[in-house]
């Protein structure tokens, strides 16, 4: 019996014996002999990394008032095993809808996937307000903060910090900011061409966590900081901003018109103080607009026939080379040139006339004579090309429409000379030419960025004589007084301008109803002020 009990505690040590070799040997092999295998099998395993934001560069005014920087924002998540254990499906639903907007069926859909631990709620869940999380509070209660995200344990639902660009201003300005959509686009306007400069550079963290996901404290830590996007500082003037902006939605109510543009500049620098497109939008909610061509800059974008206001060109052209003769006369009314009869506003004309009292009655017989006949093509297409009609202003803003000028038939440069036919234009490269007028008679480069950084290439040219430009801005001065700008007087203000009244083209000719626009440049010598009134 004993012999039997020592074989059998023999076989045992032999088996504990063998095992622990096997162990031994086994752990040889993995330690030492197959260590790099699996030291990178297991950093693959623990190695997380995390992407470090770079923060967006701001965009100023030229007072360095904040227009577009970063704001704090969360990102919404459910998780749906966790929301069927509580049963909190229909209080979440309700509730993330009422915070949201977001549909319930669509939130229901998105709580039903049990299959998934965490279910992101987009887009209206995107980038969220900071001032959402009181809402949150109140609905689900006391959150639990990890750091980088919120939990609210009694209902499933979780909050992830981050960021999105935020415009003070609203509104104000849209066009020219352009905006951030919730996948961090930028699309449009500054945002979108300055983009590169504005976003900087990611960066990135790498690290090693255990299986619950917390950090190892002796592991190494590799971190490339990232690099913070660059600001931009701009020459709108957020106050002029404001003012041109109530100017415009006061013309939208009265009028009701399918669009207006508006541009403030400094003409003495060529600064854009202010830009304005109507309709417009929030860049803070993009989406919510009734017509996605509120989204477009008309300003630029929208090329269109700028009728009375661009005999600006045709008088200056006349008056720089001597065939402006303030009191000869002519007959008004209508004028024949070749394939086709031009009338004036008033069809029966006002009788004879100086050629003084029709600019001030914007008479379409007056220019035509000046440019047509006394200036001719080659002379008058001179001007409209010094003026800047012949090519975009190349402010830094994309998506200029590109201008149109064609001289083909007598027709179409009798017609040019007051804005019609084969003109088209936008409103910036109308009040860069007025612009011109105010500062002397000198086109310079249009911009919109105050930076140094970014020096414009093309250089200031004189369009016309100092003198030329000083008798054009006083007989406009006269079209406020006594012609078809008297609305436009100011009281302490010396105005001088052009209004504008052009047909809307049609498939074949124009409608018989017409547009109309103010263009109203001011010359104020005595306080080198810029006033200007839409």
């Amino acid at each position: 019996m004993n012999r039997r009990i020592r074989l059998r505690v023999f076989a045992l040590g032999m088996i504990m014996v063998f095992v622990f070799l096997v162990l031994i040997i086994r752990t040889f092999w993995i330690q030492v002999i197959s260590y790099d295998f699996y030291m990178e099998h297991n950093i693959k395993t623990w190695a997380r990394s995390e992407v470090l934001l770079a923060k967006r560069g701001t965009i100023y005014d030229r007072n360095q008032k904040p227009l577009a920087l970063e704001a704090s924002a969360y990102n919404l998540v459910v998780f749906p095993q966790e929301i069927e254990q509580l049963k909190q499906q229909s209080r979440v639903a309700e509730g993330l809808h009422q915070i949201t907007g977001k549909p319930l069926p669509e939130l229901n859909d998105l709580i039903s996937r049990t299959k998934q631990r965490q279910v992101e709620v987009r887009t209206e869940g995107w980038l969220m307000d900071y001032s959402k999380l009181d809402e949150f509070r109140t609905l689900f209660g006391k959150e639990l903060d990890y750091g980088e995200w919120l939990y609210f344990p009694d209902y499933g639902v979780g909050l992830m910090k981050s960021s999105k660009r935020y415009y003070p201003y609203n509104q104000l300005a849209a066009h020219v900011l352009g905006y951030i959509n919730k996948e961090g686009q930028a699309v449009s306007g500054i945002e979108g061409k300055f983009n590169e400069q504005l976003q900087g550079v990611n960066g990135r963290a790498a690290f090693l966590r255990d299986n619950r996901g917390n950090p190892i404290a002796l592991a190494s830590r590799s971190t490339t900081p990232p690099i913070d996007g660059k600001s931009v500082s701009l020459t709108i003037d957020i106050e002029v901003q404001r003012f041109v902006d109530e100017a415009m939605t006061r013309v939208m109510k009265q009028w009701q018109p399918a669009r207006a543009m508006a541009v403030v500049m400094d003409p003495h620098s060529m600064e854009v103080l202010a830009m304005s497109s109507k309709p417009d939008f929030n860049p803070n909610r993009y989406w919510d607009i009734s017509n996605i061509g509120a989204l477009t800059n008309d300003t630029l974008h929208f090329g269109y026939e700028p009728g009375s206001t661009f005999k600006i060109v045709t008088l200056a052209a006349a008056i720089e080379e001597n065939v402006f003769r303030p009191d000869d006369t002519f007959v008004s009314g209508s004028i024949k040139v070749p394939g086709n009869i031009i009338h004036d506003v008033k069809k029966d004309g006002w009788g004879t006339i100086s050629y003084q009292q029709g600019l001030e009655k914007s008479s379409n017989v007056a220019f035509v004579k000046l440019g047509l006949e006394k200036l001719g093509k080659e002379k008058l297409y001179n001007y409209i090309d010094r003026f800047g009609f012949t090519y975009p202003t190349g402010i830094e803003l994309s998506g200029e429409a590109e201008p149109l000028i064609r001289f083909e038939r007598p027709s179409e440069i009798a017609t040019a000379t007051f804005g019609q036919g084969s003109v088209r234009v936008n409103t910036l490269q109308l009040a860069a030419a007025y612009a011109s007028i105010a500062n002397g008679g000198r086109w310079m480069q249009t911009s919109i960025l105050k930076d140094d950084s970014t020096p414009n290439a093309q250089t200031e040219r004189q369009v016309v004589s100092p003198a030329t430009a000083k008798e054009v801005t006083e007989r406009l001065e006269q079209v406020i007084l006594k012609g078809t700008g008297k609305p436009a007087i100011i009281d302490g203000y010396r105005v001088a301008g052009k209004t504008g009244t052009a047909q809307k083209p049609a498939k074949r000719g124009y409608k018989k109803e017409i547009g109309l626009f103010h263009l109203l440049a001011t010359h104020l010598p005595i306080t080198r002020r810029l006033s200007s009134r839409l």
